[in-house]
């Protein structure tokens, strides 16, 4: 977890925003791997159920 915290600081020049994520663990660990892997940080407003 906190190498993946690494990596997304080094791709975003930001800490990813923990306080706004309401998810399980292994749901935050997907969606920084998922920011990561699409070169798009977090944004709560685009994250979560489609509809």
């Amino acid at each position: 977890m906190k190498e993946l915290l690494k990596q997304y600081f080094e791709a975003f020049s930001e800490t990813f925003p923990l306080d706004e994520f309401t998810g399980t663990k292994e749901e935050l660990i997907a969606v920084i791997r998922q920011c990561i892997e699409s070169g798009t940080p977090y944004n709560s407003n685009y994250m979560g159920d489609d509809e």
